[in-house]
């Protein structure tokens, strides 16, 4: 005999709602499709809650709604753009933040520019609890880029490490620039390394002294 097959309950006799599956992947129709599943309003206009128990990251279980109390460890997502002036690397989510983290060939030079709020929660989670690798490493491998924050904000973000220049951006050289950017409830800590050449702070470890102008411009820093 025929065994009941759906998407989400193979049989019920009781009254369900505002529940959702993905019938793209399933192959199950009534469902929700994957574009959709991956937004936030699809949920929200459902009365889930996005500020207790749910969380939605495009960095953080493949994108798809999941608990906010779970620990998740974010991944790196490689972010739409090329870097240059008129295609600057467009930085969405998390991910994308952790992708320039840890691609120093995007550090000479590049551009980018902030797309949306970036809340850095889970990036606690990273690296067995170090937290985001910072952007220029040290003088070799330095941040010469220009980030445009674009007014938006980095929230939650935490570094706990054991490095020469700590920060979100490690070391900046060159004529590097970042401007128009918020940062809130950061939580950067660790240990520096050289007793004399040194650094450690939120936004920036060193500002290295190449005889080039850096340019920090419209940033604030809270909480």
């Amino acid at each position: 005999s025929d065994v009941p097959n759906g998407g989400f309950f193979g049989q019920n006799d009781d009254t369900i709602s505002s529940y959702f599956f993905d019938e793209d992947t399933s192959g199950k129709t009534g469902g929700t499709s994957t574009a959709d599943m991956k937004t936030l309003s699809t949920f929200t206009d459902a009365g889930w809650d996005f500020t207790n128990t749910w969380i939605l990251d495009a960095s953080v279980n493949n994108g798809y709604p999941t608990f906010s109390f779970a620990p998740h460890v974010p991944i790196a997502l490689v972010p739409s753009g090329s870097g240059i002036l008129s295609d600057p690397y467009l930085i969405a989510n998390l991910g994308n933040l952790i992708w320039v983290s840890q691609n120093s060939a995007s550090w000479d030079a590049k551009y980018f520019k902030q797309m949306a709020d970036i809340d850095a929660v889970f990036s606690k989670n990273l690296d067995i609890g170090q937290g985001l690798t910072p952007i220029g490493t040290d003088s070799f491998t330095p941040f010469k880029g220009y980030y445009d924050g674009n007014g938006k904000t980095i929230s939650n973000a935490y570094i706990n490490r054991t490095a020469t220049y700590i920060g979100i951006f490690g070391y900046v050289s060159g004529d590097a620039e970042i401007k128009n950017l918020n940062i809130e409830d950061a939580n950067i800590t660790g240990i520096t390394t050289n007793q004399s050449f040194n650094g450690l702070g939120v936004l920036v470890g060193t500002a290295g002294d190449n005889g080039q102008t850096i340019v920090f411009k419209d940033i604030n820093i809270s909480g």
